[in-house]
Order: C-alpha cells, then sequence, then structure tokens
C-alpha cells in the first residue's frame, strides 16, 4: 500500500509540473500610423494685407520651401501598457516645407490619441512695408529683414489619422 500510495504522489508531481502555467510571450504591437499636413503660412508682405474693399485683413505667404520643422514623440505614448519608472526615448522626425507652404509628415501611432510636440525653426526674413515718407510726402515700399518666432505646438494623433492643420507665424 505504500508504494502504491508512494507511486501515486510521484505520478501526480510529475502531472503538475508538466502542466504548470507559463506566461505566454508575446512581442510587442508594432504602431501604425497617422499622416500629418502643416500648411505654415507667414506675413512678409504686409502691402497687400486689405481685402478686395480695402479693409484691413493679414493676407499670408508660404513659409518658404525647405524649411525643416521637427516633430517629436515621446515613445512612452506608444505603448498601451507603459513601464512606470522606465525612461522612455523621444524619437524626432523631420519634415521639410515644399514649395506650397505645406509639411507632410507620417508619425507612429496607435489606437489611443497622444500628442505630438512640434517644433518651428526661427526664420529671418525680408518683410516689405509701406510707410509715409514725411520729406517726400507720398507712401513708399520698403523692404526690411526681421526674424519671426513661433513657439512649441502640439498635434494630436492615433493610428489611421489624416491631420490637415494651418499654422502660421
Amino acid at each position: 500500500m505504500k508504494k502504491l500510495t508512494l507511486a501515486a504522489i510521484v505520478m501526480m508531481v510529475i502531472a503538475v509540473l508538466g502542466t504548470s502555467c507559463t506566461k505566454t510571450q508575446t512581442a510587442p504591437a508594432e504602431p501604425g500610423t497617422a499622416m500629418v499636413t502643416l500648411h505654415l503660412g507667414i506675413n512678409t508682405d504686409e502691402t497687400n494685407d486689405t481685402t478686395y474693399n480695402g479693409s484691413a485683413m493679414t493676407q499670408y505667404e508660404n513659409v518658404p520651401a525647405g524649411t525643416v520643422v521637427k516633430f517629436v514623440v515621446n515613445s512612452e505614448k506608444l505603448q498601451e501598457n507603459p513601464v512606470a519608472g522606465y525612461s522612455y526615448d523621444k524619437l524626432t522626425y523631420d519634415g521639410t516645407v515644399d514649395a506650397s507652404g505645406d509639411v507632410v509628415v507620417e508619425l507612429p501611432a496607435i489606437g489611443t490619441p497622444y500628442d505630438v510636440d512640434v517644433k518651428f525653426p526661427d526664420l529671418e526674413l525680408d518683410v516689405r512695408r509701406e510707410r509715409f515718407n514725411t520729406v517726400t510726402g507720398n507712401d513708399e515700399v520698403i523692404t526690411e529683414t526681421e526674424i519671426f518666432t513661433k513657439g512649441d505646438e502640439a498635434v494630436s494623433v492615433w493610428d489611421g489619422a489624416v491631420i490637415i492643420q494651418e499654422h502660421n507665424y
């Protein structure tokens, strides 16, 4: 009887060890994408800031082609369940302004919306202005160099989103 009980216990231990639970290891899901298009305007010609009836209204020109805009993604936002205390990387994506003043960039995204920091460069450009010449008594157009600064902004993205926005300096 002792041999039978011992044999039963050994078989039960083997059965328990053979069927113990193991945690299923799965690879993290790859993020999807979001398309962001920003139209960038800047007022470099103040002489055309009127409407057809003469009312004052700012008319924005396109930001110069070739201007580089940076999009900064906190990779923690790409995790469905981020690990507390872990130091996640900041991912930077560059977008270049085209001739029509648009910058288009494809960014990683998940189903949950998150904010991407958009960093705009300072621009040193010539500005056309109209001023009254007190010596001649006439209006004249002058050109002055000016530095334009635009603060960082946030754009919310999610998987499959197509974002189109206008931003002006």
